[in-house]
């Protein structure tokens, strides 16, 4: 169809992982890296980006609460401003991803 494609708004709803911050962390890198590494492969994707990247201003913080009452970690960094392990599956996929061809505008 000669469509692009983009990713907006990226972040991981973590509300029904474990309440263990180390295992919550790996699986939400896990299905981060996952979906980067299939939306990668789509040679049409175009760009990707993320409203927040810090979980303390995530949007997700004030909807659907966790179950367990624990304030969620959907991005790629913590908050403190620290790296989690989802900044680096995102890493990781941008880095074996198939080159694409510089996008022309106008």
């Amino acid at each position: 169809m000669g469509l692009d494609l983009v990713i907006t708004e990226f972040d991981v709803g973590d509300q029904t992982m474990p309440a263990d911050i180390a295992a919550r962390d790996h699986d939400v890198a896990a299905l981060g890296r996952d979906y980067f590494d299939l939306m990668l492969s789509y040679r049409q994707l175009r760009y990707a980006m993320a409203w927040g990247l810090v979980d303390r201003y995530s949007w997700l913080e004030d909807r659907w609460p966790r179950a367990d009452g624990l304030a969620k970690r959907p991005c790629p960094y913590d908050d403190s401003y620290q790296p989690k392990r989802l900044r680096e599956a995102i890493a990781d996929a941008f880095r074996v991803a198939p080159v694409r061809t510089p996008m022309v505008i106008g």
